[in-house]
């Protein structure tokens, strides 16, 4: 087995053949020894040209893997296959049309891990790129951090204040992860689903205990037009459905219900319910009523909050699922027949006075 890498960059592809160079290359020109890093791309069975793209580089650079799915497993699926088949000491997962968007982001990664060894070490902050921007434009630059303590901004984070505090998101990118404790703790993500990070990021900072944040934005997130999660499509809201009940499974069977911190993580769950319960005016009726029927099978919906109005919402998502699914799509309806057009004239009373 290869030894000495530090790094092991996961890449996961489908669809993103568009993009796949400009992520790689961001990759490639870090100003690094490659001897340090891993690029291990997973081409989830894309029928769209990632396989002829990463051929080219494959003849070039010989620190990049790559491994092809004989059927689709969806994201989980992929960073699964590439954790499995890394040898670095830490993990990055990096989508394949996102990027780095500078060229020192690994030197300042390596010298962190080297000198404070951290389990988990996570940049909240990512740069927001246009799907058409491309790396050339955006790393041929040098990033820095906010100098702080001992030349570094960073702060060390328990899992309660993460989660009690709603400190960042539960996004796996622009975080490295020790690869050693992610195998011994079993934490896999789930497969052939979308929403895949909801649950799996909660598992991970929650067995880690302690962790530390950078204030090093590095990370270029691309809202690509084809992104799985951001069509409203069935399985999307499936995902996120899922997503949210397999957290609440969790932390039912870790966590102490008579603590503090249960009471904070009722709250949020009973949020994160009716903001599901509201995804539902994008979708028909016969699919929100079947896709929301589990959140009564798991007895989110049993959960009492300290506000009296969600008390009355999620009682009657539990006796009167139907009705409630009905009454939101029709105050949508409503609210863009009467509020959407006075908005409208407001405007234009403010622009023509």
């Amino acid at each position: 087995m290869e030894v000495g890498k530090t790094f092991s960059i996961i890449i996961p592809v489908y669809n993103v053949s568009m993009y796949l160079v400009d992520c790689l290359n961001s990759v490639l020109s870090q100003d690094v020894d490659r001897e340090c890093y891993e690029i291990i791309i997973v081409d989830d069975c894309s029928p769209y040209g990632e396989k002829e793209v990463v051929n080219d580089f494959l003849q070039q650079y010989h620190n990049i893997k790559y491994i092809r799915h004989d059927v689709n497993k969806r994201q989980g699926g992929a960073r699964n296959t590439g954790m499995r088949a890394a040898c670095g000491e830490y993990v990055i997962f990096l989508d394949g049309d996102d990027c780095f968007v500078y060229k020192n982001v690994l030197s300042i990664l390596l010298e962190y891990v080297k000198k404070y060894k951290p389990l988990i070490l996570r940049s909240e902050r990512h740069y927001q790129i246009e799907s058409d921007a491309c790396y050339s434009e955006l790393g041929n630059k040098i990033g820095d951090i906010y100098v702080k303590k001992e030349g570094f901004a960073c702060i060390s984070c328990s899992f309660i204040e993460w989660r009690s505090e709603k400190i960042g998101s539960v996004a796996v990118w622009g975080t490295l992860y020790k690869r050693q404790f992610l195998l011994e703790n079993g934490l896999f993500f789930r497969e052939n689903t979308l929403f895949e990070d909801t649950d799996w990021t909660q598992k991970v900072l929650f067995c880690a205990e302690r962790f530390d944040f950078m204030d090093f934005p590095y990370y270029g997130y691309r809202q690509s037009p084809d992104s799985a999660t951001r069509g409203r499509t069935v399985e999307a809201f499936c995902g996120a459905v899922d997503g949210v009940i397999e957290s609440y499974g969790f932390y039912k069977n870790s966590i102490d219900k008579d603590g503090p911190f249960w009471c904070v993580l009722r709250e949020i769950f009973v949020e994160d319910t009716i903001n599901l319960l509201m995804m539902s005016r994008n979708y028909a009726i016969v699919d929100s009523l079947k896709i929301l029927g589990k959140l009564n099978e798991c007895e989110l919906t049993n959960l009492k909050s300290k506000n009296w109005k969600n008390n009355v919402i999620l009682s009657v998502m539990s006796s009167a699922l139907l009705l409630i699914i009905v009454l939101v799509k029709i105050l949508v309806v409503l609210k863009r027949l009467f509020v959407s057009p006075l908005n409208t004239s407001a405007t234009q009373a403010q622009r023509n006075p």
